[in-house]
């Protein structure tokens, strides 16, 4: 295992030798168990036509588009957080920020508000990855599918899949004047 950190060896080999490298295949088949064939699991020639069809929504115009939903966001969990002065002992920072990407994420991929439902979804996101950090580094056959990790992951899964696509099924049907620019808008 390599790690290569610097700014300019990272891009050496993102940009100039990409095609010779290939991702840890334990990584890609825990992360494929969550995220089924996308960019992040692909190889190859498939994960260049995915890269290619998410270029578009990584534009500099695409996102600065994204902006204002993304500070509206924000400025809706500001207002909820404690103050400093507020004497909290205690605050789940974690928590609250993974609430806050959810939360960006929705606004941002199908122009709606998660709420309350960002809490159930940053849950099931923390159960699932530490289901999945420890699968990385224990391959399966040593951690049978019965253990009680494996069966709180399947739990999350469940319940974070059917939320993510209720808001995939409903984005469509949404009229492009309900919602800011986003990426439905500018493909």
């Amino acid at each position: 295992l390599v790690l290569v950190m610097h700014p300019s060896l990272v891009r050496e080999l993102l940009v100039n030798h990409h095609d010779h490298l290939t991702r840890w295949e334990r990584a890609r088949s825990v992360f494929a168990q969550m995220h089924g064939n996308s960019v992040l699991v692909a190889e190859g020639e498939d994960w260049k036509r995915k890269r290619k069809a998410l270029n578009p929504a990584f534009s500099p115009a695409a996102v600065q588009s994204l902006l204002p939903g993304m500070g509206a966001v924000m400025q809706e969990a500001f207002v909820r957080w404690p103050k400093a002065d507020a004497g909290e002992q205690r605050w789940p920072v974690e928590e609250e920020l993974t609430a806050l990407t959810m939360d960006v994420i929705a606004r941002v991929m199908f122009s709606c508000a998660m709420g309350e439902e960002s809490r159930q979804a940053q849950h099931d996101l923390r159960v699932i990855t530490e289901a999945a950090n420890r699968e990385f580094y224990i391959p399966s056959r040593f951690f049978p599918s019965l253990l009680p990790s494996h069966r709180r992951k399947r739990q999350a899964l469940g319940p974070l899949t059917a939320s993510l696509a209720k808001h995939i099924a409903a984005r469509p049907r949404m009229p492009h004047s309900q919602g800011p620019a986003d990426p439905r808008t500018l493909l």
